[in-house]
């Protein structure tokens, strides 16, 4: 099972995209850290599971510096739900495959998955 993680702040304007596309790339579930966002980000996370039961959320109040610590808790939580593979993105980073993420990587045998990064400006 494919697992998205992700920490978030302030990123109203793009979370609900992020999360419909990864959702259409295959991801099964996904586990996100508000880290003390002062928009609408919390708000439109909250509307967000209420949609969508794969959402699990929650808001954690700034960590500063602490972003390691919580990603590896947002894994750890992501691996006793039962993933086999995990994906950390970013609100402002979108995974693609062509066929799907999932089945991309259900069909490969590897332990890890390297793969080019392109930025859009």
């Amino acid at each position: 099972m494919l697992v998205g993680i992700s920490l978030v702040r302030n990123e109203e304007d793009l979370v609900e995209t992020n999360l419909r596309h990864h959702f259409r790339q295959g991801i099964a579930r996904v586990l996100i850290a508000d880290n003390g966002s002062t928009d609408g980000t919390a708000r439109e996370l909250e509307k967000l599971a209420r949609w969508d039961r794969r959402i699990h959320w929650r808001r954690t109040g700034d960590i500063g510096f602490q972003q390691a610590q919580l990603v590896t808790e947002l894994a750890q939580e992501a691996m006793r739900m039962g993933a086999s593979w995990l994906l950390p993105f970013d609100a402002d980073e979108f995974w693609w495959a062509p066929g799907g993420l999932a089945t991309k990587i259900t069909a490969s045998r590897a332990d890890l998955i390297s793969v080019p990064v392109v930025n859009f400006i």
